[in-house]
């Protein structure tokens, strides 16, 4: 009702009425409760990561768009090459490692609890980690159609700070899914968050290629910590 009732008024009331909105329906399980929710973990867990894989799409479509009519230059190929790399890190650090471990959980909890990790897990954590990746495309783009040129301070928090937010809010995610403090996702969190500045100061190809390097670390860092991770085995 507040939706549609926005669409019948101007500027500021319209923006107050969203804001409503989306406060009552995030604020609405908390207050409510979880009573009587029925959680399948499988098709839980597959839904959600159907919605990183759009964003993760999303990602590589803005890629392609700002490399258009500029693939020639080797700076462009070059940036191409990273901005995949940091998308194919983020992937990984989803599927290969946070999905598997989910289901797992969920499916080992009793029905309250399920529902409550549900809400908290999925409706609410997922938020940071989509946002994140949607946020890297929109400093992607601009990245890769100016890579010798320094980003403006919205595209620059866009790219780095997106990349920061997937992690920090995966740090979120598995404090309350497995009560587990992801320290290498954590430094590489801060480590995103300090390359906004450089963004804005240094070629956009520098910011790509200190992503690219934070990616790689962590990524290696964990596979050297838990070899056998791989891609959740739903058998």
């Amino acid at each position: 009702m507040l939706l549609l009732a926005a669409a019948f008024v101007d500027t500021p009331a319209r923006e107050l009425l969203w804001i409503a909105a989306v406060v009552i329906d995030f604020s609405g399980p908390v207050l409510v409760g979880t009573a009587g929710w029925g959680v399948a973990p499988g098709y839980f867990v597959e839904r959600h990561g159907l919605i990183i894989i759009i964003a993760l799409g999303e990602a590589i479509v803005e890629v392609g768009a700002g490399a258009e009519g500029s693939v020639g230059r080797p700076g462009v190929v070059i940036a191409v090459l990273l901005a995949v790399l940091i998308a194919a890190g983020l992937w990984w650090s989803y599927f290969g490692y946070l999905r598997g471990g989910a289901e797992r959980r969920l499916r080992g909890t009793g029905n309250q609890e399920r529902a409550r990790l549900a809400r908290d897990s999925y409706s609410y954590l997922h938020l940071p980690l989509v946002a994140g990746v949607m946020f890297f495309a929109l400093g992607v783009h601009e990245a890769v159609t100016n890579v010798a040129e320094p980003l403006r301070p919205l595209p620059a928090v866009a790219l780095a700070g997106g990349v920061a937010l997937f992690f920090l809010g995966d740090v979120a995610y598995r404090w309350r899914d497995h009560h587990q403090l992801a320290a290498g996702r954590l430094l590489a969190g801060v480590a995103a968050t300090a390359l906004i500045p450089v963004a804005v100061l240094a070629p956009a190809l520098a910011a790509l290629a200190g992503l690219t390097l934070i990616c790689v670390l962590q990524t290696s860092w964990e596979l050297w910590r838990h070899p056998a991770i791989g891609p959740v085995d739903n058998s």
